[in-house]
């Protein structure tokens, strides 16, 4: 199955992270040609996944992650934010496991800087957060 590539690194053709990947005015496509595409189609669904709000999709409003409930609260439990983000990630298609889950929470920017290492099905690691930050704003 294939999917769109969603920019990661601002340049001059993709000035806005986090929209549609163009490559000389063309759409990018992830497909499943090789393991390298399909291990970055898996972390690009895992970050679309921790990045929706509970009952933001339409079609079913299960989906997504309880932040007002859970993550935007005044005195935040890191142990109950940990379980909700490790289901996220173990949840997402193409996870076999998760072997690494760090949490920062920055009270005084309100940030929450999530780092995690996974195996996918494909046998190969997954790291997220590493080399560049994955926050939430909270």
């Amino acid at each position: 199955m294939a999917t769109f590539k969603i920019t990661d690194a601002i340049n001059l053709e993709n000035p806005n992270a986090g929209d549609l990947h163009l490559l000389n005015g063309d759409l990018v496509w992830l497909g499943e040609d090789t393991e390298a595409e399909k291990v970055e189609a898996i972390s690009q669904h895992i970050r679309s996944r921790l990045r929706t709000f509970l009952g933001e999709y339409f079609l079913d409003e299960r989906i997504g992650i309880p932040f007002f409930r859970d993550v935007f609260v005044k005195a935040p439990d890191l142990e109950i934010i940990r379980s909700i983000f490790s289901q996220g990630i173990l949840n997402t298609p193409g996870v076999v496991q998760l072997t690494e889950l760090r949490l920062d929470l920055d009270r005084s920017t309100r940030e929450l800087s999530i780092a995690f290492e996974a195996i996918v099905d494909t046998g190969d690691p997954l790291w997220v957060g590493y080399d560049q930050p994955f926050i939430i704003e909270v």
